[in-house]
């Protein structure tokens, strides 16, 4: 179903439209999203490691 709608979407130039006017698209959002979630697993664990050390 998304499917169909991206194609919609490109024929009609909506995602162009969207990027013009600072919009994500829909994949986007989703990178940025893993991306944050990549972050916060990493300051996570940094902060786990520097935990270990001082108490060890």
């Amino acid at each position: 179903m998304r499917e169909r709608e991206r194609e919609r979407e490109r024929e009609n130039g909506e995602i162009e439209k969207r990027r013009k006017k600072g919009e994500n698209t829909e994949g986007e959002r989703e990178r940025e999203r893993e991306r944050r979630e990549e972050k916060e697993i990493v300051t996570f664990k940094t902060k786990t490691i520097s935990r270990n050390l001082i108490f060890s």
